[in-house]
């Protein structure tokens, strides 16, 4: 019965926090199906992937409400003795924000607004090799507003697909720089 009460939590559509586990460590995921032998169907929050994940690896995540009804909320409403804040305190939300944001941080570092990059690896061929000038950073999506050379418009693009490019004097001087 202990068993029981600890995950009755543990249903279709709620988020979860992944621990001991290896390859998924602290990763939020939401459950998609719960198996009788032990497993759960998830998807990665961040990543988007479908994972298997044994129902012993998962934990509430702090703070966030269920898909049970209100009457087994309030009875669950106490923390349980398996489950715990995120690394460093507050609630797991906050740990994601701040990953978020550091996140943010280093995807703009080695790039700076008007500056020239150059796009590679997109799943659209005919933007790779692609010229294009830094607009803005949008940290919520963590993509760069590039204005494309020609009469490509500006396109939200991932860092990973953006190479820097110096700009030659003789290109400074041309354009007034």
């Amino acid at each position: 019965r202990q068993e029981e009460q600890q995950v009755e939590w543990l249903c279709r559509g709620v988020h979860a926090v992944v621990h001991s586990h290896p390859e998924i460590p602290e990763q939020i995921v939401r459950v998609l199906k719960v198996d009788v032998d032990g497993l759960c169907k998830c998807v990665g929050r961040a990543s988007g992937e479908q994972l298997e994940v044994p129902r012993t690896n998962l934990r509430p995540m702090a703070g966030a409400a269920s898909a049970q009804a209100p009457a087994v909320q309030a009875s669950t409403a106490t923390r349980s003795p398996t489950s715990k804040p995120a690394a460093g305190g507050g609630s797991d939300w906050a740990a994601v924000e701040n990953e978020r944001r550091r996140l943010a941080e280093g995807f703009r570092s080695g790039f700076h607004q008007h500056g020239t990059v150059l796009l590679q690896g997109l799943s659209s061929e005919a933007l790779n090799g692609k010229r294009g000038t830094l607009v803005s950073f949008d940290s919520q999506t963590l993509r760069w507003q590039v204005a494309l050379e020609g009469e490509l418009g500006t396109k939200a693009i991932r860092p990973a697909n953006l190479v820097p490019q110096a700009v030659s004097s003789s290109c400074a001087a041309k354009n007034g720089g």
